[in-house]
């Protein structure tokens, strides 16, 4: 038989070396692979956190100016049905103040006659606001098709469209053929992009049902904008001889000043530095139980930095 042989002793510890040293390079691989897992969920751990951080703060800014907001009203609400009462937040003047600890707040109550209608301002009123606006070459197509877009009919305007122009412009819906029922539908009339409508925003309403604005409650920034966009349209404005003097713009663009419908702007900044903008829009309806009606609540674009001061006071309540 044959004899089987034995392997050298040296052959045995060479063996078990290279056993000993893949085993120590697996160990390390898998420390390495673990310390990346370790290392990978760490930063994913601190990532989420910091969403939910800012998340949280977003939030504490979106109360802070709604508390705000809350208190503007109560302002105004008591105005309406309290004899004697006197404003705390002055219309056109806004209030900067704090809200206990949680942030700073800047409140800004408008009167809303001061802004164009656009369910009832006429054409020259229309056609000078989007010339003022920067956007002469198409105020008058602007105008007809927000008016045709508004009236009960189906005749279109010079300019302007009905149902067929909304089809011909791959629209699938026509004309509302009614009121407005907030500034934001003007995205559904054809011709007016998101660039126009922000541009019209801060000027425009649907709440006062005056074909013209007060010049008593209207922002500079508006009286421009309207002195702007009525020099030169001669033709449009040579039926309206008749000017007011101190602002030079044709009497026809302006009505009586109402006192009943104001809109409240708060801008919200917490102590983390979080901002959110919220406005309300509300009608003075003095009755007994609801002094005030609320029209519209929506998020605005965030407005200018407010400042950071410790020493301003308390918003009044």
């Amino acid at each position: 038989m044959r004899q089987r042989l034995a392997k050298p002793a040296g052959s045995k510890m060479q063996s078990a070396a290279q056993d000993r040293g893949f085993a120590l390079v697996l160990v390390i691989w898998v420390i390495s692979l673990i310390s990346l897992m370790v290392a990978g969920y760490s930063t994913l751990m601190r990532s989420e956190i910091k969403l939910a951080s800012n998340a949280l703060e977003a939030q504490r800014a979106e109360l802070l100016a709604d508390a705000g907001t809350e208190l503007a009203l109560l302002d105004i609400a008591r105005t309406a049905s309290i004899k004697g009462h006197q404003p705390k937040y002055t219309s056109g003047q806004p209030k900067l103040c704090t809200i206990a600890d949680a942030g700073i707040v800047r409140l800004t109550i408008s009167n809303e006659a001061g802004r164009v209608d656009l369910n009832a301002a006429g054409i020259p009123l229309l056609e000078a606001l989007f010339s003022g606006l920067g956007f002469a070459d198409r105020a008058s197509a602007l105008a007809a098709l927000l008016y045709d877009y508004r009236d009960g009919d189906d005749d279109a305007r010079v300019n302007g469209g009905e149902r067929e122009h909304y089809s011909q412009a791959g629209l699938t819906w026509g004309p509302k053929n009614s009121d407005l029922t907030s500034v934001e539908e003007l995205s559904q009339v054809a011709g007016f992009d998101a660039g126009l409508i922000e541009r019209l925003t801060p000027f425009v309403t649907v709440n006062t049902g005056q074909a013209g604005i007060a010049a008593d409650a209207a922002p500079a920034a508006l009286l421009e904008i309207l002195q702007k966009g009525s020099a030169g349209r001669v033709v449009s404005l040579s039926s309206f001889p008749e000017l007011d003097r101190t602002l030079a713009l044709p009497r026809i663009f302006f009505s009586p000043l109402r006192r009943n419908v104001f809109s409240v702007q708060s801008e919200a900044r917490t102590s983390s530095g979080a901002h959110f903008v919220r406005q309300a829009i509300v009608r003075i309806t003095q009755g007994p139980r609801n002094p005030i009606e609320v029209l519209g609540w929506r998020t605005q674009r965030n407005g200018e930095r407010l400042p950071e001061s410790a020493s301003l006071v308390p918003c009044p309540n």
